[in-house]
């Protein structure tokens, strides 16, 4: 009876999470582990805090 009345919102936050500071930062990490270039971090950043519906931050 629930998942009839709230099945499309389950399933939507099913695709979806919230992008915080804390992902932000481990990605961060990860990257510069893997030998990423700065510049190609700061470009990868910008466009996930800019097309990014999720995103918690600022």
């Amino acid at each position: 009876m629930l998942y009839q009345h709230l099945g499309d919102y389950l399933r939507t936050m099913g695709r979806e999470w919230r992008v915080g500071e804390g992902d932000i930062e481990a990605y961060i990490m990860a990257m510069r582990l893997k030998g990423v270039k700065d510049k190609t971090l700061r470009d990868r950043l910008h466009y996930i805090r800019k097309h990014s519906p999720r995103w918690t931050g600022y």
